[in-house]
């Protein structure tokens, strides 16, 4: 069939412009097809991120990715296309599709050498550098990835280096000084690093501490007061040098990609990376050089603190350009900021493995002066046989951090001399020279009998000061017996008593532990003698498994956290024959237990002769707490719980290095009747918990929750009650445990609730301000509350405080002046000055309060 189309002549001029009008548009369509991609390098085949790719004179363009990829479609059959990136020589190429749709280019930028003046006066220097450091933060994401699981070897070295002035006794014409240096700590160590995502651990193969027989030459005893609501356990366990930077995991410590570092040995407020998200508002940069690091392209980068009193960091940071890697890094900072130190200097070197960069050293170094005395801190660490393909587990628990080869403390200087991949100094040299032929000596027989008798020789000023030691280092034992000032109570119960109090220890070889503590004291106006012993054995180590025994007839305290007002005073005290046993141990990581069966036979002391003073003195809570006599046998069960705890062993030690949640307090306390004519029947319950916590840039925050109840109150007398710290005068006592204006003592049989907050600002505000910056001030502030519904008794307080930390020697104290104000439904609200002193620990590095 045959079918015909007939168009007449305005239809045939239609269908021509039809026909022209898709042919055009099939050819526009061909044009759009055409896409131009491909990968831009460098001279090394390394891809170049964030190349600009365009045609001249039109707004069509791209950029490359991290490797190097671009992908650009083009209106035409042919064009320009450049290629250009700041330090790299432009270039044009000329492209043609050929009727392809698709056309690859890749691309070699060579290094232009004289970029560096070109990039110093040009007007885009300011956003060049941005572009690094914000390259440089990005990449953080990457190189996260990319190292996200490896192993790696680590040698590393502590030392500390001392440096005394002293007379020059040479010189018989001046008064003249000159130095002598000394090593005081040297610590070396070979490990194995298994580093995961979310966790470290570490196996140390050897551990050598260049002092000779540390332990034995340690060994120490002497008497303490425990002052203050008490844990099961101390928060951790161990001791560290104030002046050396170290922990059990230095050589993992110092992260640039961590925004805010907390870094307590240095300063108490967390410090901004200059790579962290909120660097520009803390740094100003500026690009001082090019340097070439294994034969790549870096850009010298100094950055410098815009507040100086703030913790901040300022140096120089080696970026390279397109890839963002960093390639080194020297940073120090203001010794302002700084309580203990005057001087720190912060070294790192990176390398390229595989496809990214890791460590392959580390430097931090420290300088303290006490006195006439520098000290040097030096700590270098070289990480070498990286692998992240085969990497190995330890065989550790989830929170153990380290472990120890069997042979790790037992190393030979053969060993140490392959291992020492950093060489050592002349005067690291000498030292362990020195040391070992000390320790020649020391196995030489009667060694520390000379050494214990120049020690045990008993001198006028141990006598009446600082009591009398005697100690047998290579028995482990050691006595201790108070001074003459110490046995001088003038404070005592009716008046003087003469107090000799002593201690003997014995630390045995598998690391058991043996401790007792005794005091007998007389009183001269009512004629008596009254004493206590306490025996405790410290014998599966690694479990803190310990039995402690406590007997005698004593003066006892009824609360022993109370005001200083009302400390020494009379109503504070009652008569206690008593005899208790406590079984303290571990029973999973970070949950503490200790059971005490506790016997006493309570008395008052108001039938006693009182000395006159101590009513004018003390004043009305002078008199004596008076109750009918009872005999009390009592169940306690203390608990303590760390969630998240980490530690390690060495050899049978446990060493406790920290936790990560809020740590949790549990008591219970039974008064069961009829044992041994006991009186007493109730049941106490307490439950409580606190936590520390910084903010960057807001300072640190600490606070407390406790709660507690009599739910069984059968037989419940006023020495069972639960007592609180009082209010001193003048005195601001740790916000976090008690109250600044509730008066000088408190105490309650019934259930009640309380809370305590602190907040240190460490200079938020003060810091910003031009001259008053200089006096290094820092504010804090908080407040506290307490309710015993039963009794309609609700109290709360407020308080702001300046603060100001000094350094005496080796000790940190910081001294406040707070403004305090309270309120309760029973008395009216009242305001007061108070003056307060907090403590550093130089282990934890932290603050009391």
């Amino acid at each position: 069939m045959r079918v015909t189309f007939r168009f007449n002549k305005r239809q045939s001029h239609f269908m021509r412009h039809l026909l022209l009008l898709i042919l055009s548009l099939s050819l526009y369509s061909e044009s759009e097809a055409f896409v131009v991609k491909g990968v831009v390098s460098d001279a090394k085949n390394s891809p170049l991120y964030q190349v600009n790719v365009y045609i001249p004179g039109t707004s069509i363009g791209a950029i490359t990715n991290d490797k190097g990829e671009y992908s650009i479609s083009v209106p035409t059959v042919e064009c320009d296309i450049q290629f250009s990136l700041l330090g790299y020589k432009s270039k044009l190429v000329h492209v043609n599709s050929n009727l392809e749709k698709r056309v690859e280019l890749n691309i070699l930028l060579e290094e232009n050498t004289s970029e560096l003046n070109a990039i110093t006066i040009s007007a885009d220097r300011k956003a060049f550098i941005k572009r690094l450091v914000q390259g440089a933060s990005n990449y953080r994401s990457d190189w996260e990835k990319k190292t996200e699981i490896y192993n790696c070897k680590v040698y590393s070295r502590s030392t500390l280096e001392v440096t005394r002035m002293i007379r020059d006794t040479t010189d018989s014409t001046e008064k003249s000084w000159k130095d002598l240096k000394s090593i005081e700590t040297l610590l070396e160590s070979v490990a194995q690093i298994h580093h995961t995502k979310n966790n470290i651990q570490a196996h140390v193969e050897a551990y050598e501490d260049h002092v000779v027989d540390k332990d034995k030459l340690g060994v120490s005893v002497g008497m303490n007061i425990e002052y203050g609501e008490q844990g099961i356990m101390s928060q951790f366990s161990g001791w560290d040098d104030p002046y050396l930077l170290n922990s059990p995991l230095y050589f993992t410590d110092y992260n640039l990609f961590d925004n805010n570092m907390s870094k307590k040995e240095l300063a108490d407020k967390m410090i901004v990376s200059p790579l962290s998200p909120s660097a520009f508002l803390n740094y100003k940069y500026e690009l001082v050089g090019i340097d070439s690091l294994y034969n790549r392209k870096f850009y010298k980068i100094k950055c410098t603190p815009l507040f100086k009193e703030e913790p901040t960091l300022n140096g120089s940071l080696w970026i390279q350009d397109t890839t963002f890697i960093i390639g080194k890094i020297e940073l120090s900072m203001n010794n302002s900021v700084m309580h203990t130190f005057k001087d720190f200097l912060w070294k790192e070197s990176f390398m390229p493995i595989q496809d990214t960069w890791v460590t392959s050293s580390k430097e931090l170094t420290t300088l303290a002066t006490e006195g006439r005395s520098q000290y040097l801190g030096k700590i270098k660490v070289v990480y070498s046989s990286y692998d992240f393909e085969q990497t190995v587990r330890f065989n550790l628990a989830k929170n153990e951090i380290q472990s120890y080869a069997q042979d790790a403390l037992d190393r030979d200087s053969c060993y140490w001399i392959n291992e020492q991949v950093v060489p050592l100094e002349l005067i690291e040299k000498k030292h362990i020279q020195m040391q070992d032929s000390l320790q020649f000596e020391i196995d030489q027989p009667n060694y520390y009998d000379k050494i214990d008798s120049a020690y045990n020789k008993i001198t006028f000023w141990d006598v009446t000061l600082s009591g009398i030691g005697i100690r047998n280092r290579e028995k482990g034992t050691a006595y201790y017996i108070a001074p003459i000032i110490g046995q001088l109570n003038f404070f005592g119960i009716g008046g003087y008593r003469h107090n000799l109090s002593g201690a003997f220890s014995k630390e045995f070889d598998n690391d058991f532990y043996l401790e007792t503590d005794g005091m007998i004291d007389y009183g001269f106006n009512n004629k008596d003698v009254r004493g206590k012993v306490g025996v405790g054995l410290t014998y599966l180590p690694r479990k803190f498994v310990r039995t402690f025994v406590r007997f005698g007839d004593y003066y006892d305290l009824l609360n022993d956290y109370a005001s200083l007002t009302t400390f020494f005073s009379r109503s504070n005290y009652v008569r206690n024959q008593q005899f208790s046993v406590a079984q303290r141990m571990e029973i999973v990581n970070g949950m503490y237990a200790e059971l005490t069966v506790d016997y006493c036979d309570q008395k008052p002391i108001n039938n006693l002769i009182q000395d006159n003073w101590s009513g004018q003195v003390f004043g009305d809570v002078n008199s004596p707490i008076s109750f009918t006599r009872y005999r009390k046998f009592e169940i306690r069960l203390d608990m303590q719980i760390r969630l998240g705890q980490s530690y390690y062993y060495k050899r049978n030690k446990k060493i406790v290095t920290g936790f990560k949640y809020p740590e949790i307090f549990f008591k219970y306390r039974k008064g069961i009747p009829n044992i041994l004519n006991s009186e007493v029947n109730f049941d106490y319950v307490e439950l409580g918990a606190r936590d520390e916590f910084d903010v960057p840039r807001i300072g640190e925050g600490a606070w407390s929750i406790l709660g507690g109840a009599f739910v069984n109150k059968a037989s419940l007398r006023i020495a069972e009650y639960k007592y609180f710290r009082g209010s001193d005068y003048f005195f601001f006592s740790n916000p976090l445990s008690s109250f600044q204006l509730m008066g000088p003592t408190f105490l309650t049989p019934n259930s009640y609730f309380r809370g305590n907050y602190i907040h240190h600002f460490k200079g938020m505000f003060l810091n910003k301000i031009p001259l008053v910056n200089k006096l290094r001030l820092e504010e804090a502030a908080g407040g506290a509350f307490i309710m015993i519904p039963s009794e309609n008794f609700y109290h709360q307080e407020i308080y702001i405080g300046l603060e100001r930390a000094v350094r005496i020697k080796r000790q940190l104290f910081k001294f406040g002046l707070y403004a305090v104000t309270a309120d309760s439904n029973i008395d009216a609200s009242n305001y007061t000055l108070k003056f307060g002193i907090s403590f550093w620990n130089t282990y934890t590095k932290k603050w009391s309060y």
